[in-house]
């Protein structure tokens, strides 16, 4: 009998993502899918060593700075909070460039924004790909 071999581990990004979001974030991707512009999840919950990381890219490594939080003294709201989930997501595009400029951001930015998330194409630095839920403190409290 042969082996089997396993090609690559691909990992579930929505795991600890809080389902609210999850729901949320399923209805603006089938929207942008039937609008010709399918999209995926790149990114869930973000260890802090994985959100220090990020932060570390145009401070101590090269790279543009892509995050303010250091996901230690300033957490991400990719990190599990008290209630044990995740409350962002990024996604790209599947097809042309993911992350291009000419991609249709504002689309899926009004879209998350129509299902009551925040998208981060709105921040003075934005960070299109981004999308979390309102004011997850006190969502988290209830």
């Amino acid at each position: 009998m042969g082996s089997r071999h396993r090609m690559g581990h691909v990992p579930d990004l929505r795991l600890g993502v809080h389902p609210d979001l999850l729901a949320k974030i399923d209805r603006v991707l089938a929207a942008m899918t039937i609008v010709g512009h399918p999209m995926r999840i790149v990114q869930g919950v973000r260890t802090a060593e994985a959100q220090h990381a990020l932060w570390l890219q145009g401070r101590e490594l090269p790279g543009r700075r892509v995050t303010n939080a250091d996901g230690y003294q300033r957490k991400s709201n990719h990190q599990v909070k008290a209630d044990g989930f995740g409350w962002a997501v990024d996604c790209c595009f599947t097809t042309g460039e993911p992350f291009g400029e000419t991609q249709p951001w504002d689309l899926y930015g009004l879209l998350g924004k129509t299902v009551g998330l925040v998208w981060g194409g709105d921040w003075k630095k934005p960070d299109w790909d981004h999308l979390e839920m309102k004011n997850w403190k006190s969502y988290s409290e209830n």
